[in-house]
């Protein structure tokens, strides 16, 4: 009884003999492939890739109790980029862009967007465009923020101020300093003191918002096409017409019902038994 590594070691031989009695199938298949391929790419019109890369920085968000700095994250730009909003503004802006081709992360606080257009111009405006369109929503965002936040503070000073005006007056000489209606007075007076200044401080930070970001570094035009690559294309074409060739080469063998060794033999005359073999002798 044979050991499972003499079988696996027969197996391997045999498929070398399949290789090698139809190797004529695998190079034609290799050959046909890569060649089919290199004129297929040869003859497509080419297409030109311009790139932008932005560099984020932290945003501003909060309510009226204050303001936080919000990290940069940069997998959720990226679908910010590609929503519908900046594609909006990118259309109206530039009614001919191409669409973005791919956009990906090239830092922790940056990232790469790409267009592909048969002309290297509009592959060029295009990029810069969803750049630039992406941060000046970015900026609308960060300035909506701030109002939201002052409008909050505005509730809350009209609030206090009607709580004041609603106050019974104190009662006069010392003993009224030291009321608790004095008490309750001073500590709105103090609440509505700093809701007052918060306020005037974001509304000197409204107008001077950034974008929170950048153009690290802006599309140019392209001179040479990204694709195709005629010689990339062959090569890619020819590895698959590799796996293609092997599989016809099985397939071949399989239909192939001559008999080439006494193995084939005792399965095609199974279960009678094979009695004697005549060795083919030079």
């Amino acid at each position: 009884m044979q050991d499972a590594g003499d079988t696996g070691l027969r197996n391997l031989v045999e498929y070398a003999q399949v290789v090698r009695r139809r190797w004529w199938v695998i190079l034609a298949t290799v050959v046909l492939a890569a060649i089919g391929a290199y004129l297929l790419a040869q003859r497509s019109n080419p297409v030109y890739r311009a790139s932008t890369e932005v560099l984020l920085q932290e945003s501003t968000t909060g309510s009226a109790a204050g303001l936080t700095q919000v990290p940069v994250d940069v997998p959720t730009e990226l679908r910010v980029l590609g929503g519908l909003a900046v594609q909006q503004a990118v259309k109206a802006a530039l009614p001919g862009a191409a669409p973005i081709a791919s956009a990906s992360q090239s830092s922790d606080t940056s990232f790469i967007v790409s267009v592909d257009s048969p002309t290297p111009k509009v592959a060029a405006t295009s990029a810069n465009a969803y750049a630039n369109a992406y941060l000046n929503l970015r900026r609308t965002n960060g300035v909506n923020d701030l109002l939201a936040v002052i409008n909050q503070l505005q509730t809350k000073i009209t609030s206090l101020q009607h709580q004041i005006a609603s106050l019974p007056p104190l009662p006069a000489g010392n003993s009224g300093a030291t009321s608790p209606a004095a008490a309750q007075l001073n500590t709105l007076e103090t609440q509505l003191a700093g809701f007052q200044d918060q306020y005037g401080s974001l509304e000197l930070q409204l107008g001077d918002v950034s974008a929170g970001g950048v153009v690290l570094r802006p599309a140019s035009v392209p001179t040479r096409p990204f694709a195709p690559q005629p010689k990339r294309t062959a090569a890619e074409a020819a590895a698959g017409g590799l796996v293609v060739g092997l599989g016809l080469a099985f397939l071949f063998e399989f239909l192939d019902d001559s008999l080439r060794n006494a193995e084939a033999l005792e399965r095609q005359a199974r279960p009678l038994p094979v009695l004697g073999v005549i060795p083919d002798l030079p």
